[in-house]
């Protein structure tokens, strides 16, 4: 009986795995004429052409408007871009990213961020911006945050720049095609807030309106991970991946503070150079994580991220140190400030806690807070423990050897 439907599209799978595709493609289009497995036969076609580069018969589908309701986003999106429609490209993206968001992870997502900005707006002691410049950058960050998928679209089909699973590829794929691209989108509102605005009139400024800029930029892209099955990875980016872009950030933003304040001798070749640097900071953190050829050692990420949290402090007090407004009589509550990330973050984990016990049952997010318990304790603690140390000292410069000597003595 070859009217019987799901039986055309399993024959199709047959043939396409055997790579006889004409084969593949006749019992597809005969399970679609029988109003069988439509999912299965239009998905199947659609993947066989896009594997075999049939453009024209993607698009064909593309115009049939039953079709086109089971096309993948990112295949829709990538033939929108080769054939430069860019209206229909980001309506696209933009459809396939809010489909993703979900009340918990949305709420997540502002949690993580409020958190973060209210850390920054406590160190911020000398001329404290007000709230309207600062939820201006994050917003900007988070608008911005869209270019990262045209110029990554362009790295991998128009230059076929990809992961690969060769290491040297990989690495330069981390820091090129992510590092790269993602430091220079999330400097755009700290470059737009310089040039029209004067809210940046202090040392620190360059690296809070950097690290806002980051937390916009991280906001949007945890609305994407926090996925309904993802909620489980809320209180790992709240302490890894969100302050890893700030720092990242702070980086090019600090070569950015250097240029006005202290070194400014060929800002262009100072410029460039932090720029590097930021974009390796970041693709290193990215390729112990997500390149196949070194999964075995991503435990370096981790170790990187310990380092990369001592070197922004240094960063944040170098750059307070130098502030116009200096003024000895104000002081940092050192205690404040560690309680702050210590009960905000803890307030994240118990959050993700929460969340999971609603959505899958109470012994599911007790599994998650055993399993998260270890390190999670142990970063909540780090990261308190250390952001919340600034040695101020006017006009003083801290190398970094020299910022790590004198905690440890202070501590």
């Amino acid at each position: 009986n070859q009217s019987l439907k799901y039986l055309n599209n399993s024959i199709g799978n047959v043939y396409m795995r055997s790579d006889s595709l004409q084969e593949a493609i006749y019992y597809f289009n005969k399970e679609i004429d029988n109003r069988g497995n439509l999912k299965g036969a239009y998905s199947n076609l659609i993947y066989l052409y896009y594997n075999k580069e049939n453009i024209d018969q993607l698009e064909l589908l593309l115009d049939d408007e039953e079709a086109k309701t089971f096309f993948p986003p990112g295949i829709e999106r990538v033939l929108h871009f080769n054939a430069g429609r860019p209206y229909k490209y980001f309506v696209t993206l933009l459809s396939n990213i809010t489909s993703r968001f979900n009340t918990w992870g949305i709420l997540a997502a502002f949690l993580i961020m409020v958190c973060w900005v209210i850390y920054l707006r406590k160190l911020d002691i000398f001329e404290v911006e007000k709230w309207i410049h600062i939820i201006i950058t994050v917003m900007m960050g988070a608008a911005f945050s869209l270019l990262v998928y045209p110029i990554s679209d362009f790295n991998n089909i128009v230059l076929g720049f990809d992961l690969n699973g060769r290491i040297i590829n990989d690495f330069l794929y981390c820091v090129i095609g992510i590092g790269a691209v993602e430091e220079i989108v999330k400097i755009i509102p700290l470059l737009i807030m310089l040039r029209f605005s004067n809210v940046i009139n202090e040392p620190f400024d360059y690296i809070k309106y950097a690290s806002l800029s980051a937390l916009g930029f991280a906001f949007f892209e945890n609305l994407i991970y926090f996925e309904e099955n993802s909620l489980h990875i809320i209180h790992g980016r709240a302490l890894t991946a969100v302050v890893a872009h700030m720092f990242d950030s702070s980086v090019f933003a600090y070569g950015l503070m250097l240029n006005k304040y202290k070194r400014r001798k060929n800002p262009t070749l100072n410029f460039m150079s932090y720029f590097m640097l930021a974009a390796l900071a970041h693709g290193f953190y990215d390729f112990w994580l997500i390149s196949p050829s070194v999964s075995d050692y991503s435990y370096i990420t981790f170790i990187f991220l310990l380092v990369s949290l001592l070197i922004w402090n240094s960063l944040k007090n170098n750059a307070l140190n130098q502030s116009g407004f200096f003024d000895i009589n104000k002081k940092i509550d050192h205690g404040r400030i560690e309680d702050w990330l210590l009960y905000s973050l803890a307030g994240v984990l118990l959050f993700e806690f929460v969340a999971l016990a609603y959505k899958y049952g109470p012994d599911t997010a007790t599994d998650g807070l055993l399993n998260s318990l270890y390190s999670g304790t142990f970063l909540i603690v780090f990261i308190s423990s250390s952001l919340g140390r600034i040695d101020l000292h006017k006009g003083e410069w801290i190398s970094y050897k020299e910022w790590i000597w004198k905690k440890r003595k202070i501590g």
